[in-house]
């Protein structure tokens, strides 16, 4: 719930000169969700409105520059060049930022997100749980439109709602009341259950930790206290005359008491 600063602008004429123009600028709390910015311009939700803000002016927002959807919106998400808009049960996908070039186009699929806090990024592309399930933004091609994918339908059941979602080293932590599904996309998607307990979740890229929060208590997943230990063997590749290939193995043998990602 957050108050916006409406900038109006009223003109008031007759028949005869001068024309008379009174601007003035107000907040107005109007109960706005889901706050996303895309290329500078900002985005928010208020029941099945999409309101869209003066360009690099978080602040600036007017009154009739807004879209429609059918149904309140749920959550929202920032996808390649356009806003993703969803109610719980459709997905929208929004472009432009002024009433001249505002397009509004309607996903064929009959998911949405029921909870705005599932949505997260794979490699900067959304995902986030629908009511049937894992869903995946598809980026625009020269042959298609951007599209919605649902790839464990009919596969998979999730009958439990889901807290939160949060992304890791390219695995989707679905995490619910006491447990996780990890959704991990190296390994085609490949569902599993982990013992995760948290209320929020953050992935820190720099440190590669994935930080666990519930009751005020914050710990890194899986529960290690050690810092994290990387390791890069220059022998994987040998430089010949000037060239860098890469050296072949007939296998890799990796010991060890704790979890550990090996990538090649």
């Amino acid at each position: 719930d957050i108050n916006l600063l409406l900038n109006e602008a009223y003109t008031f004429t007759d028949s005869q000169a001068p024309i008379y123009k009174f601007e003035q600028s107000k907040w107005r709390k109007v109960g706005a969700k889901y706050l996303t910015e895309l290329n500078g311009v900002f985005y928010v939700a208020v029941g099945d409105r999409v309101y869209i803000s003066e360009q690099s002016n978080p602040h600036g927002w007017i009154p009739s520059n807004y879209v429609i959807v059918e149904g309140d919106i749920t959550a929202m998400a920032k996808a390649d060049n356009e806003i993703l808009v969803f109610t719980s049960q459709k997905t929208y996908a929004i472009t432009g930022s002024t009433l001249a070039d505002i397009n509004r186009r309607d996903l064929k699929v009959s998911q949405g997100c029921p909870n705005w806090r599932t949505v997260s990024y794979v490699r900067n592309v959304p995902v986030w749980m629908s009511e049937d399930g894992l869903a995946i933004y598809e980026p625009a091609s020269a042959r298609q439109d951007s599209y919605v994918q649902v790839p464990l339908t009919g596969r998979y059941r999730f009958e439990d709602d889901p807290v939160f979602g949060v992304v890791a080293n390219d695995i989707y932590y679905v995490v619910y009341n006491g447990y996780a599904v990890a959704i991990d996309f190296k390994q085609n998607l490949l569902p599993y259950r982990v013992s995760l307990d948290a209320t929020s979740a953050l992935f820190d890229r720099p440190t590669n930790r994935l930080v666990l929060r519930k009751n005020g208590v914050y710990t890194e997943y899986p529960g290690r206290e050690d810092a994290t230990w990387t390791y890069t063997s220059p022998e994987f590749t040998a430089d010949k005359n000037g060239l860098v290939t890469l050296k072949q193995f007939r296998r890799l043998l990796v010991e060890t008491d704790t979890p550990v990602v090996v990538e090649i």
